[in-house]
């Protein structure tokens, strides 16, 4: 069913859930609850934590006003009575809330508590409607020009068109603790208790997941290609370059260059994952395989996630193969036409070897003349069908992709079982392990000091946090700093130029400036959100200071713990949490340990793997959730799916008209 076709929908409300992708029925369902919240459960104030996650129903006692604090800046303070406990609702630049309340009114209210020894507080809380007939109320990811109430009518609507029934049988759905689709999307956003909400994210997480096995197989058989590429045996050549480089190659490294190279010589084109811990010299491999393809007259194009790491990728490329030859060509969206006119004629014309660049390689104006390698950097952050459709350009090509995350043995066997794989373990000589440290409350300021005269010193440090702004997200991450507020806070205590503020919202243009300006250390301290978390390579950098710990996920940590500890000088990470007591354990863990593969299975074990195939990979608005007894269940699910001949057809046929959005253009590399 087209979402066009769902009654109650504003015109404005179409067009949002159509721009945010949800055109269809089917779609709208797959958004999962972020969380859902009790309603029929609310406790006492004096029996809750400082900083927990709570939900009040309270009465508004006065009219609310928000007050101009200065520009730029304002405050809405509600006195909202929970029972015989007063208590305030603060809101900050959200001043919409003030016409949203009314005195005298009950409303719900969940937020984080702030709790002092004569006061209560829930900073930036979401409001539900009063009464509810719902005993848990679903919170979903936002949908920009959708609130959340329209979002659970419309999903309701969705709800009594539902008629697809999934692939799981009802012995396979009876021997793993399951339940089927229908029933699963039901109790997913309509639970009646809290178990009903478990059980549906299982069931459909291990459906997702099987299925998305089982079309992988289906490709599989059906696309096994010939190669057409076959390249000259250039392997003394490429010893040679290899023996050039400023500094030796690991073990690792020379095992896994051999590897590629002998499946770029085989009968069959290359589908290899080059996986490898932050700073075990991944680049330089797929560069030295992009160099052999290069030796036999042929193109090599390298794709990666944000312009700053393929700026960084173009110009190693340049240091280390231009001058044996090889023209390097960039390509990016924030190139000025003159520049980007020049590079699509040498990439059609073929004077460009190396082709590095960002999903702008992706447009239909980019036609590669004789592409042999596509190399993709950190591919999980690329859908499935961005990486197809750069593989399309490549007909018959070789593909080699590479991730920093590494993947938890468990979940590699069952996804990647049919993908050869290289793994890189050993550190280039010289690196040192980072000392971790996680920042005790009170001790910020002390830690700021270190920053100081660490910058004073000529040393560098990044300073990371979830956010950009203080409303920003729902309200989950009170307590840690947001981006501009921190830079804010602290520009005063540095010289001019030497605090730096980098962030997503920033032009491309500007976040290259920022990094210009830290790379070559004229900034000392850069505040970031996590887009410095791939690749860049500041070897200046021996500080890294991560906000809101307990809100990441153990690799995401590990990735941005691993941009410092590039140079010879001791790094420290400090981490510092958000104030969730069920984190702590997981963040001594990583504090204790610097082995990336270890770390993701501790981290698998732990939070289960997001999502890991599909169209959206960061597990985020999918939703979905990974452990070992779903990976059990999903190889069950795809094994039945495969045996039944008419469950193949119906699947097959989901692929041919591409109706299944998470399965088209599927690839598990």
């Amino acid at each position: 069913m087209h979402i066009t076709a769902l009654d109650g929908m504003t015109q404005r409300q179409k067009q949002a859930l159509l721009d945010a992708g949800y055109d269809t029925a089917d779609k709208l369902l797959r958004l999962f609850p972020r969380t859902v919240v009790a309603l029929n459960g609310l406790k006492p104030l004096e029996n809750l934590e400082d900083g927990q996650m709570t939900v009040v129903l309270g009465r508004v006692a006065e009219t609310p006003r928000p007050v101009r604090i200065r520009r730029g800046l304002s405050v809405l303070r509600v006195k909202l009575i929970y029972g015989d406990t007063p208590m305030t609702l603060v809101w900050f630049n959200q001043d919409f809330y003030a016409n949203s309340l009314a005195a005298d009114r009950y409303y719900y209210a969940y937020g984080r508590l702030k709790k002092t020894k004569s006061s209560y507080q829930l900073s930036a809380p979401r409001l539900i409607s009063f009464p509810q007939e719902r005993a848990l109320y679903p919170f979903y990811p936002p949908v920009k020009g959708v609130s959340n109430s329209a979002l659970i009518g419309l999903i309701e609507k969705a709800l009594a068109g539902c008629g697809d029934p999934g692939y799981l049988r009802a012995e396979t759905a009876e021997a793993y603790g399951l339940i089927g689709r229908n029933a699963a999307l039901r109790r997913l956003h309509r639970p009646e208790t809290y178990g009903d909400y478990v059980l549906a994210r299982r069931s459909l997480s291990a459906e997702e997941l099987g299925t998305s096995l089982a079309a992988h197989t289906l490709v599989r058989r059906q696309s096994r290609r010939a190669r057409t590429v076959v390249y000259a045996d250039k392997r003394e050549a490429l010893q040679k370059a290899a023996d050039g480089l400023p500094y030796r190659l690991t073990g690792d490294q020379r095992r896994a260059l051999d590897e590629v190279i002998c499946d770029m010589s085989g009968p069959e084109p290359m589908n290899r994952l080059l996986q490898g811990d932050v700073g075990s010299g991944k680049t330089v491999v797929a560069m030295l395989a992009m160099y052999y393809a290069y030796l036999s007259g042929c193109q090599a194009v390298l794709m990666a996630p944000t312009e700053i790491l393929a700026f960084q990728h173009y110009q190693t490329a340049l240091k280390l193969f231009e001058p044996l030859g090889v023209r390097c060509c960039r390509l990016s969206g924030s190139l000025p036409k003159k520049a980007r006119d020049a590079a699509l004629f040498e990439i059609e014309s073929g004077a460009a070897g190396f082709i590095i660049g960002t999903h702008a390689l992706l447009s239909e104006d980019v036609i590669f003349k004789n592409p042999a390698l596509i190399v993709t950097d950190e591919q999980q952050r690329f859908g499935v069908g961005q990486r197809g459709l750069l593989e399309s350009k490549s007909a018959g090509g070789d593909i080699l992709s590479m991730s920093a995350t590494p993947i938890p043995r468990t979940l590699s066997l069952a996804l990647y079982g049919e993908l050869r794989q290289s793994v890189l373990k050993e550190k280039p000589e010289g690196r040192k392990p980072v000392v971790t440290r996680v920042v005790r409350p009170g001790k910020e300021r002390d830690m700021w000091d270190y920053l100081k005269r660490k910058a004073a010193a000529g040393e560098q440090s990044y300073v990371v946090c979830p956010r950009i702004d203080e409303d920003d997200d729902d309200g989950e991450r009170t307590g840690v700093p947001a981006a501009k507020a921190l830079f804010d806070r602290e520009k005063a205590g540095f010289k001019p130029g030497e605090l730096a503020l980098i962030h997503g919202r920033l032009k491309e243009a500007e976040k290259n400036a920022v990094m210009r300006r830290f790379e070559s250390g004229e900034a000392r301290v850069l505040i970031a959100t996590t887009v410095v978390e791939v690749g860049l390579d500041v070897r200046a950098a021996t500080s890294m200071v991560i906000y809101g710990a307990d809100r990441l996920g153990l690799s995401q940590l590990h990735q941005l713990r691993g941009r410092v500890g590039r140079g010879e000088r001791e790094s420290y990470c400090f981490i510092l949490d958000g104030g969730a007591e069920s984190a702590a354990e997981r963040l001594g863990f990583f504090a204790a340990c610097s082995d990336g593969f270890e770390l993701a299975e501790y981290d698998f074990m732990q939070r289960g793997g997001g999502e890991f195939v599909g169209e959206d990979q960061s597990g985020g608005a999918g939703g979905l959730i990974l452990d070992e007894a779903i990976v059990r269940a999903a190889k069950g699910i795809a094994a039945d799916i495969l045996s039944d001949e008419a469950a193949c057809k119906r699947l097959r046929a989901a692929l041919d008209e591409q109706e299944t959005a998470q399965l088209k253009n599927i690839t598990l590399n």
